[in-house]
């Protein structure tokens, strides 16, 4: 059986209810963590929930804020140019790791994860400048697992304090995250 581990964030900036958090831990069938919003400790509370488990997936939630749709990451960068604090004051600029290559492709088959979303989606090659994108790096960088990818998820109607037009409805993000968990399932190893 394929060994799947689902992250997601907490909140950070505007937004106060993060919805990859809230997928995250009710995905079915698979284990979750819930990592801040933090340069520094979500690295090291990745690998820490990752040693010694052998998961087969790693498959990593954000939130994209200003964007309507799924973002199915392609690659993770090494570079980070926060444009505001993350949860613990820091604003880093500068590259994720030290000495590694500028870009390393997720090993997540994502045109598959791309094909089981089957609602409005878009393949990225970039995953920004922020928490999320050094997270991706981090991950990759340290081979947390065989396959790992990133999923940008769209606000819900939680996620801001103040009401955004590029909302998608929780029930309907759970429902495609658990279609991409069924195509991860299936996934050649």
């Amino acid at each position: 059986m394929t060994r799947i581990l689902v992250t997601g964030f907490g909140p950070f900036g505007r937004v106060v209810d993060n919805p990859s958090a809230r997928l995250a831990t009710s995905a079915v069938g698979v284990d979750s963590v819930v990592l801040p919003t933090s340069f520094a400790r979500a690295p090291s509370m990745l690998r820490a929930a990752t040693e010694g488990k052998d998961y087969d997936v790693v498959l990593l939630l954000g939130v994209a804020e200003g964007q309507p749709e799924f973002g199915v990451e392609q690659c993770g960068r090494n570079v980070v140019s926060a444009r505001i604090p993350d949860v613990d004051g820091a604003m880093p600029v500068g590259v994720v790791v030290e000495g590694a290559p500028e870009v390393i492709a997720v090993t997540l088959d994502v045109a598959r994860v791309h094909g089981a979303l089957r609602a409005p989606s878009r393949l990225s090659d970039s995953a920004g400048t922020y928490v999320c994108n050094a997270l991706l790096f981090h991950a990759l960088h340290a081979a947390v697992a065989p396959q790992v990818g990133f999923l940008h998820v769209p606000p819900d109607e939680r996620t801001l304090a103040t009401p955004s037009p590029h909302t998608m409805s929780f029930e309907r993000q759970s429902a495609v995250l658990a279609r991409v968990i069924d195509a991860l399932r299936t996934m050649p190893r």
